[in-house]
């Protein structure tokens, strides 16, 4: 078995554990209305199948587990390799889950994790509002 095959069986595999959906969005420039109201704006990046899991606290990275506040969440989140364009900085928010209690979170994309032998597109992310 190929390198190649390998990487595609596991892709496959990956596919089929994305039971949750989420929403990419890039939070832009804010904009202030006539009013004083300010809106920032937001540009759709990707929307679809994900699989969202808490990241133990020896998953994440050196340093990062000091920096989050206490009560922070931190979660990685796994996307279709086709989904190219998701970046740190990035806000995630899950549509749907088997969970009851993720639908509604929102997280911060801290990592975008990238390779050439990857099964799917991994984003460490830190929960910022529910």
């Amino acid at each position: 078995m190929s390198a190649a095959s390998t990487a595609a069986a596991g892709q496959r595999a990956a596919l089929e554990l994305m039971t949750d959906t989420c929403r990419v969005e890039e939070i832009g420039e804010v904009v202030t209305s006539d009013d004083g109201t300010d809106t920032p704006s937001v540009s759709l990046v990707y929307e679809g199948k994900c699989r969202i899991k808490p990241m133990a606290p020896e998953d994440s990275p050196r340093g990062q587990q000091d920096a989050a506040p206490a009560g922070t969440w931190q979660y990685t989140a796994s996307l279709p390799l086709s989904a190219t364009h998701v970046a740190y900085g990035q806000r995630l928010t899950v549509l749907t889950s088997l969970d009851p209690s993720l639908p509604g979170v929102a997280m911060n994309i801290t990592t975008a994790i990238k390779g050439g032998q990857i099964t799917a597109r991994r984003l460490r992310c830190t929960e910022v509002s529910r």
